[in-house]
């Protein structure tokens, strides 16, 4: 008989034991569900915060040009009123490396004195149709740091004159990408519209490397890149030399940019470790 009840007590406690590990692995996945969903959910609202910030800083620019472009010096078209303001305003703000006015042929005059024609320049198309516009970087001649040009329709009764635009130094902009920090291990970079990394910590990366054109690139990260120069934003997965990888990712306002965040490894899986 105690033999009899003997078994029975321990097949009971296997049991009991069973059902706590089976209960435990099931709170265990879930905790790591939930853990994993804030993490993500953070990363994302990150990337779109990040993003804007640097919409934002954009817009500083795109709002200093406006308003100067409305002065009546400018508005004038007069070479000998246009030259001394924008002297002034290179001076004074030390973030324009040029800045000069384009008259509706394409002509230019600028704080450099150089004399050259603009009419084939995609930003002059856009203003000269009324549009604010950021051309993409491109290395200056001078001092072969980056560069964007911010062009804005000059209007007179409002019917587009001219064209003011700025070339800016983005030296302060790249800064502001490669300080976003996710994890221990992430970084931020930027890619244009054709897919080419503009801004990024690995100097050989930046303006050299396109994931749509390498066909090294893991495949979820190429259709992520695809997404990113559409505009989206989103969240990929994916394994890279035998690296679990996540990037989020979200378009930068007002130009056709767009924002990853890298991390090497998974956050969620490095919390519950």
């Amino acid at each position: 008989m105690k033999s009899i009840q003997t078994k029975l007590t321990i097949t009971v406690l296997l049991i009991f034991f069973l059902a706590l590990s089976f209960l435990g692995g099931i709170n265990y996945w879930k905790a790591r569900e939930i853990i994993t969903e804030s993490i993500t959910k953070d990363i994302k609202s990150q990337t779109t915060d990040c993003a804007n910030s640097l919409g934002d800083w954009l817009e500083v620019r795109k709002t200093e040009l406006s308003i100067i472009s409305m002065t009546p010096a400018i508005r004038s078209g007069n070479p000998e009123s246009i030259l001394p303001l924008i002297s002034n305003v290179a001076k004074e703000k030390n973030i324009y490396s040029i800045i000069g006015y384009i008259f509706p042929d394409g002509k230019v005059i600028n704080t450099l004195g150089t004399s050259v024609n603009l009419k084939e320049r995609e930003y002059f198309k856009k203003a000269m149709q009324g549009e604010t516009f950021i051309a993409d970087p491109f290395p200056s001649k001078t001092s072969g740091h980056l560069n964007i040009v911010v062009a804005v329709p000059v209007k007179v009764n409002g019917i587009v004159t001219g064209v003011l635009y700025g070339a800016i130094d983005v030296e302060g902009l790249t800064e502001k990408v490669l300080n976003i920090k996710v994890g221990q291990s992430g970084y931020g970079y930027v890619v244009q519209s054709d897919g080419l990394v503009i801004f990024h910590a690995d100097q050989g990366i930046a303006m050299n490397f396109n994931a749509l054109q390498n066909n090294n690139v893991p495949g979820e990260l190429k259709a992520a890149t695809e997404r990113m120069v559409k505009g989206e934003t989103g969240m990929v997965r994916y394994l890279d030399e035998g690296t679990n990888k996540m990037m989020t990712y979200a378009p930068i306002p007002g130009v056709n940019w767009s924002l990853g965040l890298k991390n090497s490894k998974h956050l969620s899986i490095k919390l519950l470790q």
